[in-house]
């Protein structure tokens, strides 16, 4: 049984969900805060109704609620938020609730992607990291206790989707053809997002965590691109035309061509520091923390299986 109580900060999001019902198998006291403005949106009330049948509490508190977001955080004792990209300097509003309060044992704020602190950004998809930083700092400044997560990519967005442009935003796998990025041979980390949950949650009453970055790389999840595509052609049975992006070429067709929406543009800039340039894989350090190691007992889902999910 998990001993911290937990709050989950915008728990109705894409990874929000899965953090809620991780800390509830492993038997927290799980609190959920929701949005007001969410209880028009009817997909997302019948979710909260899932955590609550699980047996998590839920609290419709708005984040511009100074003084009820303080009563909520008394209650607790640990802080995840996930809260999506679009509203990541809310969390200063969190944050100065939780210094107030003055009895949080550990806040993580919403990453759960690249270790923001590691390498350099490029425009015009940097101001996500840049953000991150500059949060991650207020936290430490204000000396509040934290974890952060870095879960690297999620499956369900990057590896159905072969990292492809054209179509952005396309997550199924494709059946003739496909772009490389590079010469296909960065290594890349892939994770399932309930199992960024089960170690989110796994780590909460770790205290090998406190004020530690957690990187998620299981061992059967680092592939290239090249033996992704492998293992989706053993799968279909057949070969992909295959057909390769140059980093010069993606800086000039995409990342640089203001034609494209904004939104294209920053995806490309964040496919050039995992795809190309490697952001993803690196040395660890003797003191550096893997969750695959700290908690080798979870039983994780392999790429090669999610890809299975598709045949």
């Amino acid at each position: 049984m998990g001993e911290n109580r937990v709050l989950v900060v915008s728990a109705t999001g894409y990874i929000g969900r899965h953090i809620v019902n991780a800390c509830l198998e492993q038997g927290h006291p799980t609190f959920v805060q929701v949005r007001p403005e969410a209880a028009r949106d009817v997909e997302k009330v019948q979710l909260v109704l899932s955590f609550r049948r699980a047996g998590a509490k839920i609290f419709w508190v708005s984040l511009d609620d100074h003084d009820e977001l303080v009563k909520l955080l008394k209650q607790v004792d640990v802080v995840i938020c996930t809260v999506s990209h679009f509203h990541l300097d809310e969390q200063y509003k969190l944050i100065n609730a939780i210094k107030e309060a003055g009895n949080i044992k550990k806040f993580y704020p919403s990453e759960f992607g690249t270790d923001v602190d590691r390498n350099p950004h490029i425009p015009p998809g940097d101001k996500l990291f840049t953000d991150k930083v500059a949060i991650r700092r207020t936290v430490e400044a204000l000396g509040i206790p934290y974890t952060y997560i870095s879960a690297n990519c999620f499956m369900g967005f990057f590896l159905p989707s072969f990292a492809q442009l054209e179509p952005l935003c396309k997550f199924v796998p494709p059946g003739d053809s496909v772009v490389i990025h590079g010469d296909g041979n960065v290594k890349i980390v892939w994770m399932a997002e309930k199992d960024i949950g089960t170690y989110t949650a796994k780590s909460i009453d770790d205290p090998r965590t406190l004020n530690r970055t957690v990187y998620f790389r299981p061992p059967k999840n680092v592939l290239t691109m090249n033996e992704q595509v492998a293992i989706w052609e053993s799968k279909i049975g057949k070969a992909l035309k295959k057909s390769y992006l140059s980093e010069k070429e993606l800086f000039a067709k995409y990342i640089q061509d203001e034609k494209h929406p904004w939104l294209t543009r920053a995806a490309a800039a964040h496919m050039y520091e995992i795809f190309h340039r490697g952001d993803l894989y690196f040395d660890f350090g003797p003191d550096d923390l893997e969750a695959s190691v700290l908690y080798p007992e979870v039983e994780y889902t392999t790429a090669e299986s999610y890809l299975e999910l598709f045949v």
